[in-house]
């Protein structure tokens, strides 16, 4: 960058590298064309289906499911993108989890480092598709997590993880203690304690 850039090579972030990088690069070019797959690689229709093929046992798969649905929405909500979820036949995406040599030659390093990775637009076999390392313990965060709550008696306050619920610490929205197969979760630290929840956003609703 620092050859790039007509600055002495010192190999150091030093005070003339941060400027360059803080620099606006408005209206300014990059020097170079760099592209990790080649071709134009794009779908040739704005209406992209996709199917979770599996889920990780970190998560309720209705939590996984909608944490995918949410992500897509961020995209189609400022394209002209539509995401459509089937449960079968060809998609455009497929989503799976998986650990080491999962099938695409590129396998996972086990947990930390390498979290997932995607294949671009295409024809090919794994074009599109995303894989996640299921040797990563996947979570929706600590402290106050962004999961608004609906119903329950929270008024629309968001999730807290973890929670105590009868003793026990949850660092995602549950099943434990309902019938119906719902999930929830305390919008407090301590259910026991406060008596607040309310029920888990999922693509059901």
């Amino acid at each position: 960058m620092q050859k790039r850039l007509g600055l002495p090579e010192t190999g150091e972030l030093d005070a003339s590298t941060l400027d360059a990088i803080r620099a606006p690069r408005c209206g300014v070019p990059d020097l170079g064309s760099f592209q990790t797959f080649q071709g134009d690689l794009k779908w040739d229709h704005t209406d992209i289906t996709y199917r979770v093929v599996n889920h990780s046992p970190d998560l309720d798969a209705a939590i996984i499911d909608d944490a995918f649905a949410r992500a897509f929405q961020v995209w189609s909500d400022v394209t002209p993108l539509t995401f459509t979820r089937r449960e079968s036949g060809d998609v455009d995406i497929l989503i799976m989890f998986g650990t080491d040599e999962h099938g695409d030659g590129y396998p996972f390093d086990g947990k930390d480092g390498l979290l997932a990775h995607a294949f671009p637009p295409g024809k090919d076999w794994f074009s599109g598709d995303a894989h996640f390392d299921d040797d990563e313990t996947w979570t929706l965060g600590t402290g106050i997590a962004v999961v608004k709550t609906y119903y329950g008696n929270a008024n629309g306050a968001s999730c807290h993880f973890p929670f105590v619920f009868e003793g026990q610490s949850y660092s995602t929205c549950t099943t434990a203690g309902r019938q119906d197969g719902l999930t929830w979760c305390a919008t407090t630290a301590n259910y026991d304690q406060d008596k607040t929840y309310g029920f888990c956003p999922n693509e059901r609703e």
